[in-house]
């Protein structure tokens, strides 16, 4: 991958990604932002202020429709209002990134991006540059002789060892968030969830 996105300096949204990837390049690394080693999130997006868990549309639809109350409208509206907080705080992405890499640090066939503590905040999340292929394009893995049989269990294998051994697993694993490195090792990325 390459620098994909550079914000342009009258950019005042993205000062924090600029010094993040200044930063970095300087010091020796490939820096990018949106789909890399570097993130602004959701380029300034910020969680909206209304606040349907309060409105008294879930609550109107409860007592309209004595059926639905069974259904939790209120408390289902609530839960997704605080997931969506946390998925709009990055550190708690760089978290889980975190616990999967040391989970799986002794495990073949598995290469988790390093979170870069000091450069990832609320909204920026650094890590590893990963060098890989979508694991959706086969002809390019196969290119790269990489059995497809045994990555397919490998994948399976791996997915296994993070659900029963550690009790924790990326819960996120499509297409879009595998990749695979040359070595035939499988490189997640988007821990979000």
């Amino acid at each position: 991958m390459k620098l994909i996105y550079k914000p342009s300096e009258d950019n005042s949204k993205f000062k924090g990604a600029k010094f993040v990837v200044n930063e970095l390049e300087s010091n020796g690394h490939a820096a990018f932002i949106v789909g890399g080693a570097v993130r602004d999130l959701y380029m300034g997006v910020e969680p909206s202020e209304f606040d349907i868990s309060t409105s008294a549309t879930p609550k109107e639809i409860e007592n309209i429709f004595k059926k639905t109350k069974r259904l939790r409208l209120v408390e289902v509206i609530f839960l997704l209002k605080q997931i969506t907080n946390m998925e709009m705080d990055l550190r708690f992405e760089a978290a889980a990134a975190s616990e999967l890499r040391e989970n799986t640090l002794n495990d073949k066939g598995i290469k988790v991006p390093k979170i870069y503590w000091n450069f990832t905040s609320k909204r920026i999340l650094t890590l590893d540059k990963i060098e890989g292929v979508s694991i959706r394009d086969t002809l390019k893995i196969k290119s790269l002789n990489i059995d497809l049989k045994r990555l397919s269990e490998n994948l399976i294998q791996l997915f296994l060892k993070q659900a029963v051994r550690d009790g924790f697993f990326h819960a996120d694993m499509h297409q879009g968030n595998l990749f695979v490195d040359k070595d035939g090792n499988i490189v997640p990325v988007d821990f979000g969830i």
